[in-house]
């Protein structure tokens, strides 16, 4: 078997354990804002918060998958909170290999 034919596997096994993570922490771990707005309280002096969610966008021959998008902070205080944003980004063109890779990382204070 080629690496082509297994690219849709590997894509449904890595959705596979995400989903099972998603479910396991939403079971343990409260809920919190989504990703696209920005959450303005911290999570308290030596607390986390950790935010994970998913985005899919779709067009004509071509989607677009974030998964999983992780929002994680850490409170210094009840003020300041230490910050770190990162992602998987999968693109799947009609007609082509699918391309997969790491979002853009932010770091912030």
């Amino acid at each position: 078997m080629n690496s082509f034919h297994r690219l849709p596997f590997m894509r449904w096994l890595n959705f596979a354990i995400m989903a099972s993570i998603l479910v396991f922490l939403t079971v343990v771990l409260k809920a919190g804002p989504p990703l696209i707005t920005e959450d303005p309280g911290t999570p308290g002096d030596g607390k986390w918060e950790i935010n994970i969610s998913s985005t899919v966008q779709r067009q004509p021959g071509q989607s677009v998958t974030e998964a999983p998008l992780l929002d994680m902070n850490y409170g210094l205080g009840d003020s300041i909170e230490l910050t770190w944003q990162t992602g998987w980004t999968y693109l799947d063109e009609k007609d082509q290999t699918e391309k997969n890779a790491p979002d853009n990382s932010l770091l912030g204070v």
